[in-house]
């Protein structure tokens, strides 16, 4: 991550961790060290986007539900959205994108309960996209807009 980081610089970064170690951590029966480990992970590369630039503003997003982990699931995402609480300031603000309204395991999964579908990968931009917005300010000029 360092020779990434010194490379690029980002304003604004969109974190999405932990999906794939629930997936494939279904079986294990210590979802707390899971989802501390997760939660442990994702900050650790806060730190490193901070330590990049100390005005970085970071959206992570809540882990999509996945068949089989349910329950490691809701506790990653309670641990994940008092991360986001606890460590947003003025100066180092961060968001939490939810997962998007109207999630459906059954509708918004591929048929193993694991991967997105295109409809759930486009709730998800939107949902990400809402959590950018107050960051970015006032829309001046969004592309494909005309300035009157």
């Amino acid at each position: 991550m360092p020779r990434l980081l010194s490379e690029n610089t980002p304003d604004v970064a969109v974190l999405q961790l932990g999906n794939e170690d629930l997936v494939s951590s279904k079986a294990d029966a210590d979802t707390g060290n899971l989802t501390d480990t997760i939660v442990q992970n994702t900050s650790r590369v806060v730190v490193a986007l901070r330590a990049s630039n100390s005005k970085v503003k970071i959206i992570i997003t809540q882990a999509l539900t996945t068949k089989g982990a349910e329950a490691a699931t809701m506790q990653l995402n309670q641990k994940i959205s008092q991360y986001v609480l606890s460590h947003s300031t003025s100066e180092q603000p961060m968001a939490l994108a939810a997962v998007p309204e109207g999630f459906d395991v059954f509708v918004d999964l591929t048929n193993d309960g694991t991967l997105t579908s295109s409809t759930c990968a486009q709730k998800m931009a939107a949902t990400i996209a809402s959590s950018i917005q107050p960051f970015l300010g006032p829309a001046a000029g969004r592309a494909g807009e005309s300035k009157p």
